[in-house]
């Protein structure tokens, strides 16, 4: 019942406001998702940048031999290497090393053989097993100077050991740090919407797609979900109550508070930079919708835009420094993307081309917004465009169509929804995106049904 009125909302919406079809189509979670990697880039120092290739030689067990314990941390820290796209992972098979001169630390082996596959990082371990728990050792080099530039012994409790692949993210964290100086993406989480036959959950999941779990079970339609900045609460926008409301749900505890009932939709909310506040789109039971401001407790409203009859202004996000927001609003005819400051005041059109721009997030550095477009060819892709000086990138072009971008919290990646192997599915490219045929994104959710509408979490490794 609660599908079908929705499905009868948004055909009068399509029928009344047709180039925002698909916005109205997604605040309900019913329509096609609205919404790469050359070697890419290490900051190391002040301006100074260089690629870096890693090689990552399996990780040895006891006697020097790979075990399948072993075998599993190897895998997961080379797939972490290659989402990231900020490390090109030297290919295992070109690997030279001799097996009688494999150890980890050095005087075991010899720099050589990495030095010939054009390794500039090398990164060796050993897991052991411990009675019930693990113990892992971990070397980091730099194979020009032949250096050992980290190393850790940690041991794992039968307890711990359960989050085995969490403490792999970890040393995958602690190298990116030691040479990018700055947070990477491996300790975060990526929420988003799961369909599946008639459900419509909220779903989270580690960065890589692993240990994906369902965080809503209330049976209803629950979507556009948002981390906020502390990633202890995620916001959405949920119809178990009948009525489209906003949600704030404790990722600890499990328990959601509904923060904004108004009649009508509730929806897209955003927090500000330091959590205090959650900016969204509201109708108030009225044909158009606005952007209003409200504290994170739902007190306060604040009504930012005002739009005229069947006039929508939707998705608004912060920038970094919490003093604008970037919207989509279709006031002059076609969804643009637009910019004002926190307290509504200079409201401005910042994208011209194309006729169908939506789903805007402001960069962490401050210095793009990714949004989803309509090309000429009415496929839909991920461009960038710079709010000060207007110039648009596209980002992704010729696989599938690809929406409902997100930053990560460094700002060096960008996961999105993409129908490029079938059903939609969500992936993470550079924030350079998808340049040249080694730049392609890589897919990070394999389970059946449709992903959708992903918020990157913060970085959970302090």
């Amino acid at each position: 019942m609660i599908v079908n009125r929705l499905r009868r909302f948004a055909n009068g919406l399509a029928n009344r406001f047709r180039p925002g079809l698909v916005l109205a189509l997604l605040l309900c979670g019913l329509a096609f998702p609205l919404h790469t990697s050359a070697q890419l880039i290490v900051n190391i120092g002040a301006g100074k940048t260089v690629s870096l290739s890693i090689a990552i030689p399996d990780f040895l067990g006891a006697g020097n031999k790979s075990t399948a314990l072993s075998r599993k941390v190897t895998k997961v820290l080379r797939n972490d290497f290659k989402i990231s796209h900020d490390f090109n992972v030297v290919n295992p098979l070109s690997y030279q090393e001799s097996a009688t001169k494999n150890g980890i630390d050095p005087g075991t082996f010899d720099f050589a053989p990495w030095d010939n596959v054009k390794a500039q990082v090398l990164l060796k371990g050993r897991v052991i097993e411990t009675g019930g728990g693990v113990k892992i050792q971990y070397r980091l080099y730099e194979v020009g100077s032949k250096q050992k530039v980290l190393q850790e012994d940690f041991l794992l409790s039968a307890t711990q050991r359960k989050a085995l692949r969490w403490y792999t993210h970890i040393i995958s964290e602690k190298v990116y740090r030691k040479f990018a100086k700055r947070k990477g993406i491996f300790t975060t989480k990526i929420v988003c919407v799961r369909i599946l036959g008639t459900s419509q959950e909220l779903w989270y999941m580690d960065f890589d797609g692993s240990n994906a779990s369902k965080l809503t079970n209330n049976g209803s339609i629950n979507a556009l979900p948002a981390w906020s900045p502390d990633g202890q609460h995620i916001a959405y926008t949920s119809w178990k109550a009948r009525n489209p409301d906003l949600y704030v749900l404790n990722r600890i505890s499990g328990r959601a508070k509904k923060v904004s009932r108004y009649r009508g939709l509730n929806s897209g909310a955003a927090w500000s930079p330091d959590g205090k506040q959650i900016a969204f789109s509201a109708s108030l039971g009225r044909a158009n919708m606005d952007i209003y401001v409200m504290n994170s407790n739902g007190s306060g409203l604040r009504r930012l835009t005002r739009a005229k009859s069947w006039e929508r202004n939707l998705s608004p996000s912060w920038s970094p420094d919490g003093k604008q927001i970037t919207f989509v609003s279709n006031r002059y005819r076609n969804p643009q993307i637009f910019v004002m400051n926190a307290d509504g005041s200079s409201q401005r059109q910042i994208t011209t081309q194309g006729n169908y721009n939506q789903a805007p997030k402001w960069s962490p550095d401050g210095n793009w917004i990714l949004f989803t477009g309509r090309d000429e060819k009415a496929r839909f892709d991920i461009f960038k465009v710079n709010p000060k000086t207007r110039k648009v990138v596209r980002l992704t072009q010729g696989r599938g169509s690809n929406t409902e971008a997100d930053w990560s919290p460094n700002g060096r990646n960008i996961v999105f929804t993409s129908t490029r192997s079938g059903v939609p599915k969500l992936f993470i490219m550079g924030a350079d995106g998808e340049r040249t045929k080694d730049e392609v994104a890589r897919q990070i959710t394999f389970l059946s049904g449709t992903f959708q509408t992903p918020s990157w979490s913060p970085n959970f490794y302090r």
